[in-house]
């Protein structure tokens, strides 16, 4: 899956959250209802917790993805590397200008 993919895929995620995110900033809230009437009302709590429970988990999905998706690329450029250094005969402790240690 190439960067170019992941990237389509989230951002038709992120299109579709934005028509979401418009859709209820659209709505007109019930003038009836403060912030002290929240025990009064348990529906619309739990529905508005559901929906940050939802945000939190949808961003550390695509945090975590993105991190899975850096580390493959990280180490598939650690092979290529080394592949290099075998053609280059550079695979070696005396090699110029390489250390030992990392």
């Amino acid at each position: 899956m190439t960067l170019f993919e992941v990237a389509s895929i989230l951002g038709s995620g992120v299109a579709a959250l934005g028509h979401g995110l418009a859709a209820v900033q659209a709505a007109v809230p019930d003038p009836a209802f403060v912030t002290g009437e929240a025990a009064a009302r348990p529906d619309q709590v739990a529905r508005g917790l559901r929906f940050l429970n939802a945000a939190y988990t949808a961003v550390w999905v695509i945090l975590a993805a993105y991190l899975v998706l850096i580390s493959t690329r990280q180490r598939r450029l650690e092979r290529q590397m080394q592949r290099l250094r075998q053609r280059l005969g550079l695979d070696g402790p005396s090699a110029p200008g390489r250390s030992s240690g990392r």
